[in-house]
């Protein structure tokens, strides 16, 4: 989840100013893909906290592919947001030493 706020809070600025490019898109897609997989592949928690991930990686998955634009051009940026409002829920539902929410714009 670490490499993920990195990156949805290094694009952010960007998409919420209409200045992402589809390169950028793209790269951030690709980041939030690889770990997801990881996360996927590699988690062990129990039932109740495994459940709560899968909310959020449901979260994750469909910013990434508005982000994507498999919604249209114009819901890119939305995605991106959606992408940092899930991690910021993480934040709020899982014990990460030293997590910091999103800031998301107004």
């Amino acid at each position: 989840m670490t490499a993920i706020h990195g990156s949805v809070t290094q694009i952010l600025p960007a998409a919420h100013a209409g200045k992402a490019t589809q390169a950028d898109y793209d790269a951030f897609v690709n980041a939030i893909n690889q770990q997801v997989a990881y996360m996927v592949e590699n988690c062990k928690l129990p039932p109740e906290a495994d459940a709560q991930l899968h909310i959020i990686v449901a979260d994750l998955m469909a910013g990434a592919e508005a982000a994507q634009g498999k919604q249209g051009e114009n819901k890119r940026a939305a995605g991106v947001v959606q992408v940092a409002k899930a991690s910021n829920a993480y934040g709020r539902y899982f014990d990460h030493s030293g997590w910091k929410a999103v800031k998301l714009p107004h």
